[in-house]
């Protein structure tokens, strides 16, 4: 590859580097509880290896440089340093909304099938 082939590898790869730094902060809203954490970072290991995969045969890379393994590292934290902190503030208020709604929905039972009280089970209408 000459030169200007791989700065322009290098670019992407720093671009893969930034959506999968997005990637994982979106994640972060399912990250409650040990499964869910597994599922989380299973599911980032597989958008990992299709990302960087993709972005290789779409620039026809040879082989995987050390180049190209830094531009992912380097996007990665480009985005943590700058739009990374946006995203995981509105992450932590997505999720601890979620987590309250979760919350009262298990405590009213609505989670579980059952219903709040008798009068939801009958079908007639009252003026």
């Amino acid at each position: 590859m000459t030169p200007a082939e791989q700065a322009r590898a290098f670019l992407a790869m720093a671009l893969c580097g930034g959506l999968l730094g997005a990637a994982y902060d979106l994640l972060g809203i399912v990250r409650r509880g040990p499964w869910r954490t597994a599922l989380a970072d299973v599911a980032f290991g597989l958008c990992t290896a299709l990302g960087v995969i993709a972005t290789a045969l779409v620039l026809r890379c040879e082989a995987f440089r050390l180049y190209v393994l830094l531009g992912v590292l380097a996007g990665f934290g480009l985005y943590a340093c700058s739009w990374g902190i946006f995203v995981r503030f509105l992450t932590k208020r997505v999720g601890g909304l979620a987590q309250k709604v979760e919350k009262k929905a298990k405590k009213s039972g609505t989670l579980a099938g059952k219903s709040r009280s008798r009068q939801n089970d009958t079908h007639t209408i009252r003026f």
